[in-house]
């Protein structure tokens, strides 16, 4: 049987792989325990809109985009009713 080691990997390479691995688990876990409070407040699509929209505020904040990337054509193709930028 081939083993799946990559002969450069090292150890930490697969602990850091391990811990968001654990990390992403725990964190779908913990929202979906959050969200189940919250179905009666907001129903279904509520409460997929809160977990998605704070899903992209996180990701903003973690992966910032530069304000060269960030053009008035692009916010346009993502949301339709967006006002192009000044």
């Amino acid at each position: 049987m081939a083993s799946l080691d990559h002969p450069t990997s090292t150890r930490l390479d697969k602990l850091g792989g391990l811990a968001l691995l654990i990390g992403g688990i725990s964190s779908f876990q913990i929202g979906a325990a959050i969200a189940k409070g919250l179905f009666p407040l907001f129903g279904a699509e509520g409460t997929v809109g809160l977990r998605v929209g704070i899903a992209a505020i996180i990701l903003l904040a973690v992966v910032r985009p530069r304000r060269s990337v960030l053009r008035p054509g692009i916010c346009a193709c993502f949301c339709p009713m967006a006002r192009p930028w000044q």
